[in-house]
């Protein structure tokens, strides 16, 4: 529960805020304490202010205050009304001072209670907020009354000018004279102009028995803002209350006054902050917990496969030893199989590129046949029958590819019915197709040597038509040999 005091001529009451609403109480149920007055030492003061800014200005409004209410410290200056220009929000020409002169009392109630207190406010600054509402015109009188007294604010343009507490006001015409006197006191003061204009009042409470009254001294009564408007006369008080316990801003004790309901806020941030700290604390400790439980899983699950592909690496080195055959001999054997076997020349490709070459020419007999394989680095046809230099350069020179060879010699039989020149002929377009089966180098061309021997003119009849030989450097075939055709079936 909450705890107000609420300071009026009569005295002090002390009421309870709970569930069920306010409660009288008569003392106060602990801290801290909200204050509301509602006093005729309450007064406004309007000042003018030169055009001053920041701390010129706060000084300057600080000595008006120390000028106007020497023997109070509760006293502030109202905030300016919202709207206008910049430079009129930043530093109002114009400036509404609040003081109230009971300083005696309420050092006594404070005295005596001992205990935290939120803050100190007043009922004109409470009922400003009515006046700030835009259903209720910028100059109106606002008129909230008691059992047992009258409290009269006068707003012009929204900022109160005049409040007054009239006691034994408790009559309708008794309250409507109060309020033509106070309208007197503005107009008198210069003010407001004596021009008859109506000016609205807005009575809380309903104000049974004033609308007729207020009409013939030319006021016009004007309803009141929500929740004010349905609010009846003991319901006022409560509203007011309500106000209080909001803390709206603006409240009247120094802060020497207030240092403990200070030190209560201070201590529920500080709690506030540390609990916040510790979910922040908590919070970050989850994720790292869940980041470890999802390593130490992961890590699991690694060794687990590990442990897996370890037994099936040992059930490989098992089943070798099963078979009695080393894994280095194994390794050697593949190996031997990629290089030897695989890689190894293909004697039946390199045979049909023979005979494709040789069968273009249905007149040439082949003589003889000579395939081996040859290994890198030695020679290819170590036995040139025409002295050519390329004919015992390696195999990797002579076709340019570093993997095994192949050496095929062989010789040709030219008909005899052939002229030279046929012959010639022949011989040149049978190494032309050699040349051009991809893979094949020719080392050993028998027409050079017939070229050279025709040149000397150590060509005999016999020479000419004796076998011709060639030899051959073949590399990695690029023609496969055929098929062989499948047999007809018998009949």
């Amino acid at each position: 529960m909450k705890t107000l005091a609420y300071l009026t001529p009569a005295g002090t009451e002390f009421w309870l805020k709970s569930s069920a609403g306010w409660e009288p109480s008569e003392v106060p149920q602990g801290g801290p304490v909200w204050m509301v007055t509602d006093l005729a030492e309450e007064s406004l003061s309007d000042i003018q202010v030169p055009r001053l800014f920041g701390r010129d200005r706060s000084g300057y409004i600080q000595r008006q205050l120390a000028s106007k209410y020497p023997e109070s410290p509760y006293r502030m200056a109202l905030p300016p009304p919202a709207g206008g220009t910049l430079m009129a929000r930043l530093a109002p020409p114009r400036q509404t001072l609040l003081g109230l002169d009971a300083a005696g009392r309420i050092d006594e109630l404070l005295d005596e209670l001992a205990i935290p207190i939120a803050g100190l406010w007043t009922t004109s600054q409470l009922l400003s907020s009515i006046a700030t509402h835009r259903s209720v015109p910028a100059d109106s009188f606002v008129v909230l009354p008691h059992a047992d007294r009258l409290r009269i604010l006068f707003f012009k343009q929204r900022v109160p000018i005049i409040s007054r507490l009239v006691r034994d006001a408790t009559t309708p015409g008794a309250q409507v004279a109060e309020i033509v006197r106070t309208l007197r006191h503005l107009e008198n003061t210069k003010v407001l102009d004596r021009d008859g204009k109506r000016h609205s009042v807005v009575v809380l409470g309903g104000g049974q028995g004033m609308q007729e009254a207020l009409s013939k001294e030319s006021l016009m009564m004007v309803a009141a803002p929500r929740p004010w408007r349905d609010l009846q006369p003991e319901g006022l008080k409560y509203q007011l209350f309500d106000l209080a316990l909001r803390s709206p801003p603006g409240q009247l004790l120094p802060l020497k006054r207030r240092t403990g309901y200070v030190a209560i806020q201070v201590r529920r941030i500080a709690y506030a902050l540390g609990v916040a700290a510790l979910t922040f604390g908590g919070w970050q400790a989850l994720n790292v917990w869940q980041d470890l439980d999802n390593s130490q899983s992961a890590l699991a699950r690694v060794q687990a496969d590990t442990r897996k592909h370890s037994g099936e690496l040992a059930g490989v080195d098992r089943d070798l030893k099963a078979y009695g055959v080393s894994a280095d001999l194994v390794r050697r054997v593949i190996q031997m199989d990629q290089t030897e076997i695989i890689s190894a020349p293909s004697m039946s490709a390199h045979l049909w590129s023979l005979a494709r070459a040789i069968g273009s020419d249905p007149g040439l007999r082949l003589v003889e046949l000579d395939w081996s394989v040859v290994t890198p680095g030695s020679p290819v046809c170590d036995s040139p029958a025409t002295g050519d230099a390329a004919a015992t350069t390696g195999a990797e020179a002579a076709t340019g590819d570093p993997g095994m060879f192949s050496r095929v010699s062989f010789s040709v039989r030219i008909p005899s019915g052939r002229s030279s020149k046929a012959r010639s002929q022949a011989i040149i377009d049978l190494t032309d197709r050699l040349r051009s089966t991809p893979g094949v180098k020719v080392l050993t061309d028998p027409m050079r040597g017939l070229a050279e021997a025709s040149l000397s003119g150590s060509l005999s009849k016999e020479g000419a038509n004796s076998a011709l030989s060639w030899c051959l450097a073949v590399g990695r075939p690029t023609l496969k040999a055929p098929e062989p055709a499948a047999s007809a079936p018998r009949s």
